[in-house]
C-alpha cells in the first residue's frame, strides 16, 4: 500500500478555518507591512517598501476580505460550494453561464486518473 499522506502542521497563530487558503493569504498579506516596518527601524529602504506594498496590496486585501465575508454568509446547511474558473462563488444546483463551461473535460476520467490503458 501507498504510504500515508503527511499531515500539515500549522502554527497555532495562523488561521485554519473552512477557507484555509483564503484565510492564510489574508493573514500573510496583513503581516508583511508589520515585518517591513520592523526592518524599517534599521534600514530606510524597508520603509519605502512598506509604503509601496501598502498601496499595491490594499485593493487585493479588500477583495479577499469581501470574498471571505461573502463565502461565510453564503453557507447553506449542506455547505457545498464550488469556485468557477473565473473565481466567482457558485452554489450547488446553479448552472454556470454558457461561456464558463469546461469544454472537452470528462469529469469521470479526471476522478479516476484518466483513461485505462
Amino acid at each position: 500500500p501507498a504510504p500515508p499522506i503527511p499531515r500539515r502542521h500549522m502554527r497555532p497563530d495562523i488561521p485554519g478555518g473552512g477557507n484555509l487558503n483564503l484565510d492564510r493569504t489574508i493573514w500573510c498579506l496583513e503581516r508583511i507591512p508589520k515585518t517591513l516596518q520592523l526592518y524599517g527601524m534599521k534600514w530606510e529602504d524597508a520603509l519605502m517598501l512598506e509604503r509601496s506594498f501598502d498601496q499595491l496590496s490594499n485593493g487585493t486585501l479588500d477583495r479577499l476580505r469581501n470574498l471571505r465575508q461573502l463565502s461565510g454568509h453564503n453557507q447553506y446547511q449542506n455547505g457545498v460550494q464550488s469556485i468557477t474558473p473565473s473565481g466567482v462563488v457558485q452554489l450547488q444546483g446553479q448552472q454556470a453561464p454558457a461561456g464558463m463551461r469546461w469544454v472537452g473535460v470528462d469529469a469521470t476520467r479526471m476522478m479516476h486518473g484518466g483513461p485505462r490503458q
